[in-house]
């Protein structure tokens, strides 16, 4: 009790904090031009490319469901190296999630076969299994080390009602590989889920136009965006018993969920269902007793760029279609910046000066793209030439606003 009542303060202070920092915060963007990319007109064929995470040498590791594999592509957006096939053996994936480069380890996770693969450097994969803690499913969420996970937990939550949405409870939980042992760190509502009655059975079904809560690690921390709070929820893992959670506010506030909005996104996910269990889902969409939440969530997607969390708002982005996001420091707990990113832009990762995404050609080609972090200072009240230019800025850029500036005077 003590420890909720004292994240509710902190939230109140922080949530005030917050929106006074927002307005002076430095805003971001991605160059327009990738430094290198990989996937068009290179014989490489990318698909369902879900993560990607920066070696220490600069090279980029790509999970890549087209065999279903990793890559290591070099600095010049090259292919120098492809791990891992189809199938369920040692180094096999059915479908990657998630891929993670710490030092000469790199992790892959199988959201299908709940294990995670792990080659220390040469040597041959490893693979373990994640746990089934009173015998419910868990999922990846992120890794303080290689041998440090933070996972949490999904489904087994005891619906028997196949007429309602039900809000989903899970725990979050730091895994010590070596000794498996689990420590739970926190319990959160994290999402919604329907529970459809077929003929063999019954099957769960998540509304991702719902949104859902969002669960991460850093090397000493694991986090936390609610699925029903604007904040960030920062976590110690050393001493998880006694650890107190600090709050940083996001400068955005739940919306009212529209009618229209609702219909609309539900229609498009009705559309991809197939099959007998089609009509149930339907007859018990049609049936709701109006229990559908109030309110979006504060955020749609999380993502380690760097050194720094990305939290891209919920919604369908602004009025060009680039997507809003906020940058948070995890380590001292304070937005850093605000960004935008082009619509047609999926973010996978990054260091702390290039992002990575991942976006699709006209001929439905995937190509992960890196580019620079292009950093503006937000401060209206300066002229031009006091403005904090970024040191990696490109030259001809450089040039040009030198250009202007002399023109000008």
């Amino acid at each position: 009790m003590r420890s909720k009542l004292f994240v509710a303060a902190a939230v109140a202070v922080h949530l005030a904090a917050g929106q006074a920092s927002a307005a002076t915060a430095a805003q971001w963007r991605l160059a327009d031009a990738p430094v290198f990319e990989t996937g068009r007109n290179d014989g490489v064929w990318l698909h369902n490319v879900r993560d990607a995470s920066f070696a220490p040498d600069g090279s980029l590791w790509i999970a890549d469901n087209s065999e279903p594999r990793i890559l290591r592509v070099s600095a010049t957006g090259d292919v120098v190296e492809s791990r891992g096939r189809k199938g369920n053996g040692p180094g096999e994936f059915i479908g990657i999630g998630r891929v993670f480069s710490l030092g000469d380890t790199v992790l892959a996770f199988d959201s299908f076969l709940n294990r995670v693969t792990t080659w220390v450097g040469e040597a041959e994969p490893e693979v373990a299994a994640l746990p089934k803690p009173g015998d419910v499913g868990t999922t990846l969420a992120g890794v303080a080390s290689a041998k440090t996970w933070v996972l949490s937990t999904w489904g087994g939550t005891g619906f028997t009602d196949p007429t309602s949405l039900r809000a989903v409870w899970q725990d979050i939980l730091a895994f010590d590989v070596d000794t498996r042992h689990l420590t739970k760190l926190d319990r959160r509502h994290v999402g919604y889920s329907y529970l459809v009655q077929q003929e063999n059975g019954a099957t769960g079904y998540d509304m991702s136009f719902l949104g859902k809560a969002h669960v991460s690690a850093t090397r000493s921390r694991w986090l936390l965006v609610p699925i029903d709070e604007p904040v960030l929820l920062l976590g110690g893992l050393a001493d998880a018993a006694g650890a107190t959670t600090s709050v940083v506010s996001l400068p955005w506030r739940l919306e009212r969920y529209r009618r229209e909005f609702l219909q609309e996104r539900r229609e498009e996910w009705l559309s991809v269902v197939s099959g007998p269990a089609a009509s149930r889902i339907r007859l018990v969409f049609d049936n709701l007793p109006g229990e559908l939440p109030a309110a979006a969530p504060p955020v749609r997607r999380l993502v380690h760029v760097g050194g720094d969390v990305w939290l891209q708002k919920f919604g369908d982005g602004d009025e060009t279609g680039d997507t809003e996001w906020v940058v948070i420091d995890p380590s001292g707990g304070s937005v850093r910046a605000t960004a935008s990113i082009d619509g047609d832009a999926h973010l996978l990762g990054g260091s702390d000066t290039l992002a990575v995404v991942v976006v699709e050609t006209e001929l439905d080609e995937e190509v992960v793209q890196v580019r620079r972090i292009v950093r503006w200072q937000r401060r209206a009240d300066l002229p031009l030439e006091r403005l904090s230019c970024p040191a990696r800025l490109p030259a001809a850029i450089v040039n040009r606003l030198g250009h202007s500036r002399q023109g000008a005077s």
